[in-house]
């Protein structure tokens, strides 16, 4: 892939904010809300800044510093960088038919509107490159991970019993096919002849959309339950890495698949 996934955001100046995502955006700040441009596709607050994104100039090229930003580097098929404070940026290789993790953000905040996820700023496609990029808005919390040797057993209980009802909930949504929310194919290794030989880190070129025998295939998203952020008395869902937000995997699958 090329350029490689971990060199798909720059900052093009240690003293700016501003940053050339992929071929096709660029993130910039602005004095205030008054004063983002005509043109600008999203604008948002992060902390005291306002920031907004807009589409490059033929000019601008993806050069500068990748890794200044960089909070994380998954193999060779994602990586995210933190823009400004509150800002993440997620680059995802990305070929015709997989599923947008926006859309599947979407989906669980409808399903499940009292599960705090995060905010959804923008997404796209940038072909020419075969990658996604997700703008979100950082969850404010704790990661479980660092909290839970502070917890109490009643407090450990209560997650816990927060964690079924949450993979219960998600379960009742079911389809006859084993498939992405919209009818997208599933991206599953374990179901190429040579599932072993794939790296983990790198996508299988075949959707597969089939359907299940046995009973329905039940929503299922590997990312989606085992590290949740802490907030106050709230709990919100987040993925398995800390920083690096995982949304692409959800689906339906057979219900034995989930154990």
């Amino acid at each position: 892939m090329e350029p490689q996934i971990g060199h798909s955001v720059a900052r093009t100046s240690p003293h700016a904010c501003r940053w050339v995502i992929g071929t096709l955006m660029v993130c910039e700040e602005t004095d205030g809300p008054e004063s983002v441009p005509a043109d600008a596709v999203a604008q948002w607050q992060d902390g005291d800044i306002t920031l907004y994104l807009r589409k490059r100039l033929s000019d601008e090229l993806l050069e500068g510093d990748f890794a200044a930003d960089r909070v994380h580097v998954g193999g060779t098929s994602a990586a995210v960088w933190c823009l400004g404070e509150n800002t993440f940026c997620k680059a995802h290789a990305w070929i015709e038919g997989l599923e947008l993790e926006a859309n599947n953000l979407r989906f669980v905040a409808e399903k499940m509107p009292d599960v705090t996820i995060p905010g959804v700023i923008y997404s796209w496609i940038d072909r020419e490159i075969s990658r996604t990029f997700l703008l979100t808005k950082r969850v404010q919390g704790q990661i479980l991970d660092n909290v839970w040797p502070r917890l109490s057993t009643l407090q450990r209980t209560e997650i816990a019993d927060y964690i079924a009802r949450v993979c219960v909930t998600l379960a009742a949504n079911t389809s006859s096919r084993l498939e992405t929310i919209t009818g997208c194919g599933i991206y599953e290794p374990y179901l190429l002849e040579n599932a072993t030989k794939i790296p983990p880190d790198v996508e299988a070129e075949t959707p597969w959309a089939v359907s299940v025998t046995g009973g329905p295939a039940r929503l299922y998203g590997q990312g989606l339950v085992p590290v949740l952020s802490c907030h106050r008395s709230d709990i919100s869902l987040l993925s398995r890495r800390p920083r690096a937000y995982e949304y692409h995997g959800i689906g339906g699958r057979p219900r034995h698949w989930h154990h």
